[in-house]
């Protein structure tokens, strides 16, 4: 059967871009959540990866940010310092 989309019901405990699935009778389906993007097989889809995994992808490329906003960012801060002090 195929589905339609109709907005979420205005309440809190539904994330932004929620919404409920309908089918063609116009009654709603069984609340089930359904993943948008579908997630493959692939055990390399980042959907299909634990917590832990996430995890350790994202902690190297936290400290390269936070590292390059440092690098860029103390330069400025303490110009007016460094140059008092040096000429």
């Amino acid at each position: 059967m195929p589905r339609k989309v109709a907005p979420a019901p205005p309440d809190f405990t539904t994330p932004p871009g929620t919404v409920r699935l309908i089918g063609e009778d116009g009654i709603a389906e069984t609340p089930q959540l359904v993943k948008q993007p579908m997630p493959t097989d692939d055990p390399n889809d980042p959907l299909n990866w634990s917590r832990a995994r996430k995890s350790m992808n994202f902690v190297p490329i936290l400290a390269v940010t936070a590292i390059i906003f440092t690098q860029t960012s103390l330069p400025l801060i303490f110009w007016v310092l460094w140059n008092q002090e040096f000429g």
